[in-house]
């Protein structure tokens, strides 16, 4: 977890049983080094799947979005692709209101589960701006192939 997302919890007294204050960060985050130094900055995602057995739940596919700054993944399982949309409202909810993050840029494969006038106009809405990665690039692979 970022610094800065431990420093909230721990001024927001969110979590029970954690220190007054924490000064075991990482060097390179406590003096802004940190290739990315806003969380969620950037955010990859990538859609999973087909598994060859549904879930419990009825899945076949999962979706990750994983912060470029801290490299927080969270995942979310869906039945259908299409429901990847509803997943990334949730991971933006989720950022937003417990971590405090703005999404500036999604970047994807540009396979065709993140397009549509539904993601153009939430995205576009909401100030997220999407970039495409290519699949061969180290950064696409490293992060969420």
């Amino acid at each position: 977890m970022p610094c800065s997302a431990i420093r909230q919890l721990i001024q927001s007294r969110s979590v029970n049983g954690l220190p007054v204050c924490i000064t075991d960060f990482c060097k390179d985050c406590v003096s802004k080094k940190c290739p990315n130094t806003k969380p969620a900055a950037h955010v990859f995602s990538d859609v999973h799947g087909p598994v060859p057995v549904r879930s419990r739940k009825g899945n076949y596919y999962w979706v990750t979005f994983i912060d470029d700054h801290s490299r927080h993944p969270a995942v979310y399982y869906l039945a259908r692709k299409s429901d990847a949309f509803a997943a990334f409202r949730g991971y933006k909810a989720w950022a937003e209101n417990v971590m405090g993050w703005k999404i500036g840029i999604l970047r994807e494969d540009k396979g065709g589960k993140f397009s549509g006038k539904v993601w153009d106009e939430f995205l576009h809405e909401h100030g997220i701006c999407r970039e495409h990665s290519i699949r061969d690039t180290p950064q696409q692979l490293g992060v969420v192939e």
